[in-house]
């Protein structure tokens, strides 16, 4: 890895506030930051061009890092958000959902696990939500009847 060059530095400015999270796609041929601008932005790893990928309504008053998170094929974006977790395709930017009600305050980080397709966050509410990704039809329909959606 070589030092940057000038023209590298000029471009080297991703967000007009501070970075608050950046991580790699798992085939390694993008990456992705997130900002306290309120913009999460797509960049191209060989040329380190912003890919021009809106993500809309994205919001992030963070005084501190935040740990966005992909699924295993690097397609979803899990972006946290105030106590909720926003669900975004990557290449198109659209929100696809968002996971909300498991924690109080802020969450702080994500972390896929690709395994078990679970999504784990952490927030300032000193919880760790665990969220599994929904049934298929035709599941046994009494299996969750008398648990809760929350984790201890």
């Amino acid at each position: 890895m070589g030092l940057l060059q000038q023209r590298d530095i000029e471009r080297a400015v991703a967000h007009q506030g501070a970075v608050t999270g950046v991580l790699a796609t798992p085939e390694g041929g993008s990456w992705i930051s997130a900002g306290t601008d309120d913009s999460v932005r797509r960049w191209g790893a060989e040329d380190r061009c912003n890919l021009l990928v809106n993500f809309g309504g994205t919001h992030n008053h963070a005084t501190k890092a935040r740990r966005m998170a992909l699924d295993a094929a690097g397609r979803l974006l899990f972006y946290p958000t105030g106590s909720s977790v926003a669900v975004y395709d990557v290449d198109t930017g659209e929100r696809e959902g968002l996971l909300q009600g498991g924690h109080f305050e802020s969450i702080n980080c994500c972390v896929y696990n690709e395994r078990s397709e679970e999504l784990y966050t952490a927030g300032n509410d000193c919880r760790v939500v665990v969220w599994s990704p929904a049934r298929s039809p035709g599941g046994d329909p009494h299996e969750d009847e008398d648990k809760d959606d929350w984790s201890d």
